[in-house]
């Protein structure tokens, strides 16, 4: 409605109103009106107004104003009476002396009469040893304890040598009393199951106030075996070699474990027997009621210890009428191979009969 109408632009200023005059450049100056002195840069001290003195380093005292007398280190014990230590020579003398009032000499053993049994089992056994049935070596006496473990039937106990130079060793050569004795309890139960127990105590050197003290373990530690399974005397050697070697697997833990503990000496050696019942199938066993009146199982009535192999026959051949009877399986039995299986059976011969068929 109202038209705008547009300015013109102003052109630049040629001069300005108020001209701005140009300062000149001051010049610098030559010379100042308080000229500053340059100080000398000064020189090092050759000598400093007090000097220092420097110490003499101090020789080593040749004697002492108190000198000290060095003890002798006492020699180690090879053998010690006592596992404990008496620092003072008086506390010694009196330990010897009480322990010599309450030792007393034993008594001769009577001799002991052995029987014609006892001999001829002996003699039998020094031939077995002679052929190399078992092991080869002395035998060891051992005795059989009145009082065993809850769980076990048998415990045995071996005489320990006077000398007993290396743990190993000592397992090497008892291997021929141990198979004695497993080929003893075999004549007692038909399966049995053995286990080896060793007690050792080992020493370590310490040092207390510049003097060698000998330490013992106390109480000393025992080595455990697995319970070896022995089902007939062909498998006497190989329960021995098992529990040797795992009493010498047991002993290397110990000594790997660290310390410096060495041997020191056996405590005893033990052989513990219990009887061992397999789980095997026999003959036919009447079923509980409460079973029974189920009418869900399948008894078989047999009078032989074949039992597992009239179940597995009725199992693969249901028969309709009188399924517990054997006479409904009697034209079955080529179908399956038993070679090689006693019975009554052992679990592990079902492992052998799946491969067979």
């Amino acid at each position: 409605a109202f038209p705008v109408k547009k300015r013109p632009i102003p052109k630049p200023r040629e001069t300005a109103a108020f001209p701005v005059k140009k300062r000149p450049i001051p010049k610098p100056r030559e010379t100042s009106a308080f000229p500053v002195k340059k100080r000398p840069i000064p020189k090092p001290r050759e000598t400093s107004a007090f000097p220092v003195k420097k110490r003499p380093i101090p020789k080593p005292r040749e004697t002492s104003a108190f000198p000290v007398k060095k003890q002798p280190i006492p020699k180690p014990r090879e053998t010690s009476t006592f596992p404990e230590y008496n620092p003072t020579q008086e506390k010694v003398e009196e330990s010897f002396t009480r322990a010599e009032k309450n030792t007393t000499i034993p008594e001769p053993l009577e001799k002991t009469v052995i029987t014609i049994r006892k001999k001829k089992v002996l003699r039998d056994f020094q031939k077995v040893v002679k052929q190399g049935e078992y092991f080869t070596g002395k035998l060891m006496k051992y005795s059989l304890q009145k009082k065993a473990f809850k769980r076990y039937d048998r415990a045995y106990s071996i005489e320990i040598p006077k000398i007993v130079e290396c743990p190993y060793q000592f397992l090497e050569d008892i291997k021929p009393t141990i198979a004695h004795i497993e080929e003893e309890v075999l004549n007692i139960h038909k399966n049995i199951k053995v286990t080896g127990t060793i007690q050792i105590e080992f020493k370590k050197k310490k040092y207390i106030n510049y003097q060698p003290i000998i330490i013992y373990t106390n109480p000393a530690p025992y080595f455990n075996s697995h319970a070896i399974r022995v089902l007939n005397k062909s498998e006497i050697v190989d329960s021995v070699n098992k529990i040797t070697e795992k009493l010498k697997e047991n002993i290397d833990n110990f000594n790997l474990e660290g310390s410096n503990w060495e041997f020191s000496r056996i405590m005893g050696m033990y052989i513990y027997t219990n009887k061992y019942t397999p789980l095997k199938g026999s003959s036919y066993i009447d079923l509980p009621p409460k079973i029974k009146n189920k009418k869900a199982i399948i008894n078989i009535q047999n009078k032989d210890n074949q039992c597992f192999k009239w179940s597995v026959l009725a199992f693969l051949h249901p028969a309709k009428n009188h399924p517990q009877r054997v006479s409904n399986y009697y034209h079955y039995l080529n179908e399956l191979d038993f070679k090689g299986i006693d019975f009554p059976e052992d679990i592990h011969d079902i492992k052998k009969f799946e491969k067979q068929n």
